[in-house]
C-alpha cells in the first residue's frame, strides 16, 4: 500500500464518480488516467523515484512480484523499453500466479509493439 492516494474522479474534476459497466467504460477509464492520474503522480515524485521506491526498479524478480507490471510501465514512461522488456526475458516459474503471468504477457506484448513502431535512433551530426 502506497502512502499516497487520490481516486481518479477528484483528479478530473473533484468529484468521485463511477465508471458504468458499457463497453467504453475502461478505455474511458484508461483515458482519464493517462490525462490526470499520471500527471499528478509526477507532481507527487518524480518518475525516477517511483520506479525506485514505489516499484522496486533493480530489485524486482521477473515474474515474482505484481508490481512488475507497474514498473514495466514506468520504464516505459522514462525511455527505459529495453530494460522495461528485460523484466520479461525469463520464462515464468512454474509457482507464478497465473492471473500475474496473464497480466506480464499482456504488458510485454504490448512493449514489444512499442519497440517496433519507434522511429529508428537518428543519426549523430558530425
Amino acid at each position: 500500500m502506497h502512502p499516497i492516494s487520490m481516486r481518479i474522479g477528484h483528479l478530473i474534476d473533484g468529484y468521485d464518480r463511477w465508471w458504468r459497466n458499457n463497453p467504453d467504460g475502461p478505455a474511458e477509464l484508461a483515458a482519464a488516467v493517462a490525462t490526470y492520474g499520471l500527471p499528478w503522480f509526477d507532481k507527487v515524485r518524480t518518475i525516477e523515484d517511483q520506479a525506485a521506491r514505489w516499484y522496486g526498479r533493480s530489485s524486482i524478480k521477473p515474474w515474482r512480484s505484481p508490481g512488475v507490471v507497474v514498473l514495466a510501465v514506468t520504464l516505459y514512461r522514462m525511455g527505459e523499453l529495453v530494460e522495461a522488456l528485460a523484466l520479461f526475458q525469463t520464462a515464468p516459474p512454474k509457482t507464478a500466479i497465473p492471473s500475474l503471468v496473464a497480466d506480464a504477457q499482456c504488458v510485454q506484448r504490448w512493449l514489444e509493439g512499442q519497440i517496433e513502431r519507434a522511429p529508428p535512433p537518428a543519426k549523430p551530426r558530425p
